[in-house]
């Protein structure tokens, strides 16, 4: 107390100094009034000075309440500094805690979640050794589950609920194989040469693929294939035929739209819309460790290359050694796409890097003949029919020689049109008057569409 006394004295001398005081210009004399040339000053700015008031002179008042502003701004600018300084403590604790991970009991909960989690899956992997067969095929490691399991308490609220979307969905299917789809015999595939014969090059090699790994004891795993053609002669048709015919699942794929070089491997988790890839929907999370998978139209997926080319990531799944190992970095995820057969198709092959060119068997498909085309015309009406499903309705291909000269594509809406008309009408078969009047010879042209000249 007695050195915060010293210092205000010498704080009223400093500032008597700049007035240019004497000690008889503020001398104060027994008068009860306020003495003149003085005015009061309340000392109130800490413990010391709190209640005591004195009568200084009015020059030297001034200084002082200057001097109470300049300190009470520092004082304010001193706790503002602590209280920032005491803010970013916080924060860099918090961060630490996050980094450590929870302690104590919340610790001990989680590691006891995760216990069960391995537990489970071990489980799993036992059971997996009993059912492994040529016919099934480990697409992940239980590891992988267990990491997902794990980053769940990543990212936010959306994030969190989607990778438990996904534990939960592969924990319910309760293993890491998925089935190889094989033909139960060669049948369906001859069946598909006759069918379309001018695909008969491509069928024939893949019967020649099946025919070898029935002498191997590895899965059959088809080489990629790149059917190369005009449009209209049926590719994207045949591919959905010759899936069938394996008895596999398909996913068809635009590659003339405006998809990213993520479309395969998921995008990166920092986004908020992360999603994962197309390869992971269609393995981990599909029926079938060798789906075929469609390109179609890869020669127009260089046409937007904003975000990149959305070919970039193909090159490494194409080869059977580096498909065995992939990763989705949606969901930081490893898994096995070497079984997956791939079918890319193209109107113009030179458009395509000479690299992807080499990593795919290429086929280039010619226009079917006039006979061929009645063939084709049959399949692809026949197949359009069966498609939707109507009970009772019959299988009837006898128009085929008027919708032979069309593309499959259109065949196909034409009889579906035909079929949706012939069912309103209360029928379960085909009529000509079901189809467009210019498809026929004997119908008078409208002006519309000239009548075409047939092949056939």
């Amino acid at each position: 107390m007695a050195g915060k006394a010293l210092r205000f004295s010498r704080m009223l001398g400093h500032a008597a100094q700049q007035l240019d005081l004497t000690y008889q210009d503020y001398e104060m004399t027994d008068s009860d009034s306020d003495p003149v040339g003085f005015q009061p000053y309340q000392l109130s700015k800490d413990g010391f000075r709190r209640g005591i008031e004195l009568f200084v002179p009015t020059r030297l008042k001034s200084i002082l309440v200057e001097d109470d502003k300049r300190r009470l701004a520092e004082d304010e600018a001193e706790a503002a500094a602590a209280r920032e300084a005491r803010v970013k403590a916080s924060e860099v604790t918090e961060a630490e805690n996050k980094t450590a991970g929870p302690t104590g009991a919340a610790q001990a909960k989680l590691q006891d979640a995760l216990d069960k989690e391995m537990l489970a899956w071990r489980l799993i992997d036992a059971t997996d050794k009993t059912l492994l067969t040529p016919g099934n095929y480990p697409v992940f490691q239980s590891e992988q589950a267990l990491a997902l399991f794990k980053g769940q308490g990543r990212g936010d609220s959306d994030d969190k609920a989607r990778m438990d979307k996904i534990y939960q969905e592969l924990l319910q299917r309760g293993t890491t194989l998925r089935e190889i789809a094989r033909p139960l015999s060669l049948k369906p595939l001859e069946d598909l040469a006759a069918k379309q014969p001018h695909m008969k090059e491509v069928v024939k090699f893949v019967i020649d693929q099946i025919t070898l790994a029935q002498h191997s004891d590895k899965p059959v795993r088809l080489r990629p294939m790149l059917l190369v053609g005009e449009a209209g002669v049926g590719k994207t048709h045949f591919v959905q035929s010759l899936a069938q015919a394996l008895s596999t699942t398909i996913h068809i794929e635009r590659m003339d739209t405006d998809l990213t070089n993520s479309f395969l491997l998921g995008t990166d988790s920092k986004w908020s819309n992360t999603h994962h890839g197309m390869l992971f929907e269609q393995v981990v999370l599909g029926q079938h460790a060798n789906p075929v998978i469609v390109l179609d139209e890869i020669d127009k997926s260089q046409r937007n290359m904003r975000y990149g080319s959305p070919l970039s990531s193909l090159y490494s799944v194409l080869e059977p050694l580096s498909a065995r190992s992939v990763r989705d970095i949606s969901v930081m995820f490893q898994f096995d796409t070497s079984q997956v057969t791939w079918i890319a198709t193209a109107n113009e092959a030179m458009l395509l890097d000479q690299p992807l060119r080499t990593r795919l068997k290429e086929f280039h498909i010619m226009p079917p003949t006039a006979s061929e085309c009645m063939v084709l015309s049959a399949e692809v009406m026949r197949a359009a029919i069966e498609s939707v499903g109507v009970k009772g309705f019959k299988t009837d291909v006898s128009m085929r020689r008027h919708l032979a000269h069309l593309p499959a594509r259109q065949i196909q809406q034409l009889t579906l049109d035909a079929m949706a008309h012939a069912v309103a009408d209360g029928r379960n078969t085909l009529r000509p008057d079901d189809f467009q009047p210019w498809l026929f010879d004997d119908v008078e042209d409208t002006g519309k569409t000239a009548t075409p000249n047939y092949l056939h």
